[in-house]
């Protein structure tokens, strides 16, 4: 599955844009990407966390899942 990113600052969340946003990501996971919803806030204030997670999940193959095949179950 290919892997998408999409940064929003704060601006985003205030204006009450959920509904629009969830559109969107549900329209990706249908052409098959994996969402991943990171905040502005998070990458400022805790980047090695999320770096760490990104990579994780590389690792573990499942920016390449894709429907119809079974996630991986991390630890097997």
């Amino acid at each position: 599955m290919p892997l998408r990113e999409r940064l929003d600052g704060v601006q985003r969340l205030v204006r009450g844009t959920g509904e629009e946003d969830r559109r969107r990501d549900f329209a990706l996971v249908q052409q098959g990407y994996l969402v991943l919803r990171i905040t502005y806030r998070m990458i400022m204030r805790d980047w090695q966390r999320v770096m760490d997670g990104i990579l994780a999940l590389v690792r573990r193959d499942e920016h390449r899942w894709r429907a119809g095949r079974v996630r991986p179950t991390p630890g097997r």
